[in-house]
């Protein structure tokens, strides 16, 4: 599946604050995205929608 987050986004994000964000770290939180979107879905399935808002999440 292909990868949701933008790596240089997370980096420089990070850099902002001063810190550093390894590309382990940005496929950590990729992994975590797509399981609150894989949460959302089933709620959403489960209140007979096709269409997940931000209540979803």
């Amino acid at each position: 599946m292909a990868d949701l987050l933008v790596k240089k986004a997370c980096k420089e994000f990070a850099k902002t604050m001063d810190k550093r964000f390894p590309d382990s770290t940005v496929e950590a939180l990729d992994a975590l995205v797509k399981e609150i979107i894989r949460k959302a879905n089933v709620r959403t399935s489960e209140n007979g929608r096709k269409t997940i808002t931000s209540y979803d999440l």
